[in-house]
């Protein structure tokens, strides 16, 4: 605002020139006043539109918040299952491989009778052939001499 100047009067300065400016004051006080209103109004209703937002992001933020706290228990729990099903897995396998090994070594045992049955079997017609042929043997050495005895006899 331009600086006033008045001129003086008997009395101090012009009434009518400060009545003027006085008016011009109240004119310009009230144009700004109303600018600031229309700017407080415009600041305020973009106040109201950014705590709008603002609630409506931290509303948004409680429900992932809440939506993140139930995906991890729900993964908590899921791998709480997990865990329980692989050990059911692994003692189930440990239970098989157990009764696997169990049939496996019952199974050998048998043969292992069954062969030792033959081995013995074997062993007795071994010792009974072996004895035959002794028998044999001798008999055949008798008879070999019993030859040559009498075929000495024919000799002499």
């Amino acid at each position: 605002m331009a600086e006033a100047l008045f001129s003086k009067s008997a009395r101090g300065y012009n009434r009518e020139q400060v009545d003027a400016f006085l008016l011009e004051l109240n004119r310009n006080f009230a144009e700004k006043e109303k600018e600031l209103d229309a700017r407080i109004r415009e600041l305020s209703s973009a106040l109201a539109d950014t705590e709008a937002r603002l609630k409506e992001a931290e509303e948004g933020k409680a429900a992932l918040e809440k939506e993140l706290a139930e995906l991890q228990a729900s993964i908590g729990q899921r791998m709480l299952q997990a865990d329980a099903r692989a050990e059911e897995i692994l003692a189930n396998a440990r239970k098989q491989a157990q009764e696997e090994g169990e049939r496996l070594i019952a199974e050998t045992r048998k043969g292992c009778a069954v062969i030792g049955q033959a081995v013995a079997e074997f062993t007795t017609r071994l010792n009974t052939v072996t004895a035959e042929m002794n028998k044999t043997e001798k008999l055949l050495d008798l008879a070999l001499e019993d030859v040559k005895r009498k075929a000495g006899i024919r000799k002499a």
